[in-house]
């Protein structure tokens, strides 16, 4: 997957991922949410968050996308590939 070679970890990495900041984890998540119909529930299966935390996750990294440019050119990037 495209955020693995951009974040350089692997999904496993970043499920299990409870660092701070978990940039990697909040950007998948933004990912599952803007590119699949998967409900909050079934992200969080996923990648091993309850609901609430993937909405907040969604929230989070939305604001930061909108502060970082050079974050939300890189996702757009990923968004573009997997789009085709």
């Amino acid at each position: 997957m495209r955020i693995c070679i951009t974040v350089n970890k692997t999904i496993e990495e970043m499920k299990k991922s409870v660092n701070r900041p978990m940039h990697a984890k909040h950007i998948l998540v933004y990912l599952l949410r803007r590119l699949t119909g998967l409900s909050n529930r079934e992200i969080g299966r996923h990648v091993g968050m309850q609901p609430a935390a993937v909405s907040r996750a969604g929230i989070l990294i939305e604001r930061r996308l909108n502060e970082n440019k050079n974050m939300k050119r890189a996702v757009n990037k990923i968004v573009l590939n997997v789009e085709g």
